[in-house]
């Protein structure tokens, strides 16, 4: 709900709070520590991307690999979320994140690294998943088409963001 608002909106928001501010601040250690583990090199890309074949996909990408046609999305999340990344996994929206700049640029690989604080250093490499990207393109082409061009606000589901919303209105 609160993406629908963003997209709708004249104006635009700069959330920000302390965590994002670290986030900001971190990616760049980040970003060190998986270039040492890998013996890649990566650099800033610094740049909004917006898909060729669906407009209305636009990504934020923050990290090229260097000499690979892949991106790298680093991660700094609280450490109490540590139980989400056990045994190699990513969580969702991390994954959904990375397959959705995936489609967006067109590369069929992304990296994303990710720094507990003061508990671990993972990173993983994501392949394109033809199933899931298509499926992915369908549900952002029908959330625009269906909320943003036509302005139907989606309906309240329960979530903090949605009741952030509902108190603006």
């Amino acid at each position: 709900m609160s993406v629908s608002r963003d997209k709708v909106s004249e104006g635009v928001e700069a959330e920000d709070n302390e965590s994002m501010r670290q986030g900001r601040d971190l990616e760049g250690y980040v970003a060190r520590r998986f270039m040492e583990a890998t013996g890649l090199k990566v650099r800033r890309s610094n740049q909004m991307y917006r898909s060729q074949e669906h407009p209305f996909m636009i990504a934020d990408v923050d990290w090229i690999v260097v000499g690979e046609n892949t991106g790298l999305e680093c991660k700094t999340p609280s450490p109490y979320s540590s139980g989400k990344w056990k045994d190699g996994e990513i969580p969702p929206h991390y994954l959904i994140q990375c397959y959705h700049y995936m489609a967006v640029t067109g590369k069929r690989e992304w990296y994303i690294a990710v720094v507990l604080l003061g508990q671990d250093f993972k990173y993983a490499k994501i392949t394109w998943d033809e199933a899931l990207i298509q499926n992915l393109i369908t549900i952002e082409s029908d959330f625009w088409s269906n909320q943003i061009v036509s302005r139907n606000m989606p309906d309240p589901d329960g979530s903090k963001a949605c009741d952030e919303v509902l108190g603006c209105v």
